[in-house]
């Protein structure tokens, strides 16, 4: 029925609720991907911020977020068994 599923998580413990969920239909739809997405939001200052972030400071930060978003997904993938599905994040 299935060949892939894209599971999108914000990092919470709420969103990994949905876990065992997805377990459930790549196992028994003998699902062969599971691919787990974590969008990362661009830098948002407000209009009146006195501290503005050089193109550098931001590009830093941004390239931080996405970096913690990435260890995250690794490390859920690592702890994770889907049967024979090959997970991706």
């Amino acid at each position: 029925m299935y060949k892939k599923i894209m599971v999108p998580l914000d990092g919470s413990d709420l969103a990994e609720c949905v876990l065992p969920h997805v377990e459930t239909v790549a196992m028994g739809c003998e699902v062969k991907n599971v691919t787990f997405v974590r969008a990362v939001e661009p830098l948002h200052l407000p209009s009146a911020s006195e501290w503005l972030p050089s193109p550098e400071e931001r590009q830093r930060i941004e390239s931080g977020h996405r970096s913690d978003a990435q260890d995250y997904l690794t490390e859920l993938v690592g702890r994770l068994k889907y049967g024979g599905a090959d997970l991706q994040s």
